[in-house]
């Protein structure tokens, strides 16, 4: 028998979990619905929709002797895979796997490991593993496909209880899998109702569900108000180049000369931001919520002055910051804040080890304290250190840990997170925008819901594997929503040229630049993007919907503004920078032709059958513009 739900509730008498199924209810014809006496259980579903995508909905109630932890809605068991389905799960790089059961075995080998908790995908059981949302996962669907179809799993929530996605692989298949939603209303005495969920049976390849998806998301949370500058034809934003102070124990430059590496390096890139981190406390990751400058590396003075300096060239310098964790030895840890961490069911804290064996605690973002002084040292950053833009890491990929602190503002373990960072965040944009209207700040990670609270979503998942269990998808975000700004990773020629075919500002080093290679290309691409504003600021990722490459290429095609041209960029993976007579076939999409090559200059561009082109180049990376015929 197919189960469309599980619920795991708990007896308040005596603890006693139940962990229970569709079939150890009662369904009730005349009522329509299921119930489970020990407990006094009740459960409905409600179909909203069975047109193509079937809408859902679960209610559930129970006494006051017993509390519901989960509730597990739709469950979908997928027993007919093959060796050619993968797995997208649509975490803040996007995680594919091309062989997900054997993929998801092999992590939760693993699992006692503790190895799991540093990557934040959960390992739940030997066959089990579960995402997050809000943290690992930036959006609420996975989809399974092939060359031929898809199935697409789906919550749209607006609201601020946390859930999570599972996957479990089947012991006795090499294929199979079970997706489910894990719901964690954490109610006793009451009813409750899920959010609105999803399935369909789409068409092949991933795109139609991202598609899907945004149809029904895309406007429920809003895009940021950018500043003007960042949009504007004139002067853009196209990327960092990152810089370190003090870090892990070494020293690689002063507040003093700051202004001449921006001279020296970034601006001849074409890049107008310089990205600085190490800058306070101790060094990088130390001392957290605290932020000021390490007196080790010059003056407060010292730092104003370089920032002001770097503005009059017209740039623009980030400073980092944390809007997550908590060192014990921070002013706001003593000072109270250890009343405001996250606490585990067992009454203890969450701890993260970072930097120099730091025990951070996680900030539990319900509390308002936390988000009154990270505002206080955003205002201090702008007015005392002259700096017009800031990150704020790890809020939009990390986990969010429940909170069992009955103290706090939240009414449940499962909503601390949600409205809790929203709020940080709004508390913290309302600030520095009636400071300064063209200040910035870009978070790590991707995510739906929080990204309309900060500018620029950061997208480095492709070189970490901590964050994923296949390989990263890093396109899946901006492909679903396309009006975000998202940088791409570019630690190294390859990357650069990935996050250049997705239409990604540049997330750089300022090392880097002492490899002439990656600094001629890095100073090439950029005055690409310079040269067609509507397309790289403006424009809306398409990824290779409709496209067709050679096995050996890769592509990506961002349509502009006024939807009248397309720039199609073609990445020979692994080709140099110093690599000639590169070539790729590539069928082009419908409705469009051939206006001109962009990039590099002798690229050549030849129909060789209907549709089919060859792309001649030097170097690993090409592009060439296209017109709408209709247009």
């Amino acid at each position: 028998m197919k189960e469309l739900f599980r619920i795991r509730a708990k007896a308040l008498n005596n603890g006693e979990v139940f962990e229970l199924s569709e079939k150890d209810f009662t369904f009730s014809e005349s009522k329509a619905e299921y119930v489970f006496a020990p407990l006094d259980i009740k459960v409905k579903i409600k179909t909203l929709s069975s047109d193509g995508e079937k809408l859902q909905k679960i209610f559930v109630a129970v006494n006051d002797k017993s509390v519901i932890e989960q509730v597990r809605f739709p469950v979908c068991p997928k027993t007919e895979l093959t060796n050619y389905d993968k797995l997208l799960v649509s975490t803040a790089w996007g995680d594919i796997m091309e062989h997900p059961a054997q993929q998801i075995k092999q992590y939760c080998m693993g699992r006692n490991s503790g190895n799991e908790m540093y990557g934040w995908i959960r390992a739940i059981s030997d066959l089990e593993v579960s995402y997050m949302y809000p943290s690992i996962m930036s959006m609420q669907y996975v989809v399974l496909f092939n060359q031929a179809k898809s199935f697409y799993l789906a919550s749209y929530s607006t609201g601020e209880e946390s859930h999570s996605f599972n996957i479990a692989a089947y012991s006795n298949s090499s294929y199979n899998l079970e997706l489910s939603i894990c719901h964690y209303p954490y109610i006793s005495g009451e009813e409750w109702e899920s959010p609105v969920c999803s399935r369909a049976n789409l068409g092949a390849g991933w795109h139609e569900a991202a598609d899907l998806y945004s149809s029904h998301m895309s406007g429920k949370f809003g895009d940021p108000d950018l500043p003007q500058w960042m949009k504007d034809d004139s002067v853009g934003f196209h990327g960092w180049l990152a810089t370190p102070m003090k870090a892990w124990g070494h020293t690689s430059c002063r507040f003093n000369e700051l202004a001449s590496i921006y001279k020296e390096k970034v601006a001849p890139t074409g890049l107008n931001t310089m990205h600085v981190y190490g800058w306070c406390n101790n060094g990088h990751d130390t001392l957290y919520p605290n932020y000021y400058p390490n007196p080790e590396l010059g003056t407060a003075d010292e730092l104003r002055a370089a920032c002001e300096e770097i503005k009059s060239l017209g740039g623009h310098i980030i400073l980092y910051t944390n809007g997550r964790i908590v060192d014990p030895e921070s002013e706001f840890f003593k000072n109270g804040g250890n009343e405001d961490v996250c606490i585990d069911e067992n009454g203890k804290p969450y701890e993260e080890i970072w930097g120099p064996d730091i025990h951070y605690r996680v900030n539990c973002p319900s509390q308002t304290a936390y988000h009154s002084y990270m505002s206080g040292a955003v205002e201090r950053i702008i007015k005392e250190y002259g700096a017009n833009a800031i990150q704020i890491d790890q809020t939009s990929c990390n986990y969010g840990e429940f909170c069992f602190n009955k103290n706090h503002n939240h009414s449940k373990p499962s909503n601390n997170f949600l409205g809790g960072l929203t709020e940080e965040l709004k508390t913290i944009r309302n600030t520095y925008k009636s400071l300064n209207k063209d200040f910035f700040v870009w978070c790590e990670g991707c995510h739906e819901r929080f990204g309309k609270y900060y500018d620029v979503e950061q997208g480095h998942g492709e070189a970490y594997s901590m964050l994923h269990i296949g390989s990263a998808c890093p396109e899946q975000f901006k492909y679903t929503f396309k009006n975000r700004i998202v940088s791409g990773l570019a630690l190294d020629l390859q990357q650069m040229c990935y996050s250049f075919i997705q239409g990604k500002p540049f997330d750089a080093k300022v090392a880097k630049i002492a490899d002439s290679d990656y600094a001629a290309l890095i100073t090439q691409l950029v005055a690409v993007r310079k040269k067609y504003p509507e397309i790289y600021l403006r424009g809306s990722f398409m990824d290779n919907k409709g496209i067709d490459s050679d096995k050996y290429s890769r592509c990506g095609s961002i349509i502009s503004e006024d939807g009248s041209e397309m720039m199609l960029s073609v990445w020979k993976q692994g080709a140099d920078y110093k690599s000639v007579g590169n070539s790729s076939a590539i069928r082009l999409p419908d409705g469009w032709k051939v206006a001109q090559t962009v990039f590099p200059t002798e690229a050549v561009i030849s129909e060789i059958g209907s549709g089919i082109y060859k792309m001649e180049y030097n170097g690993p990376v090409a592009a060439v513009l296209l017109k709408n015929e209709k247009t």
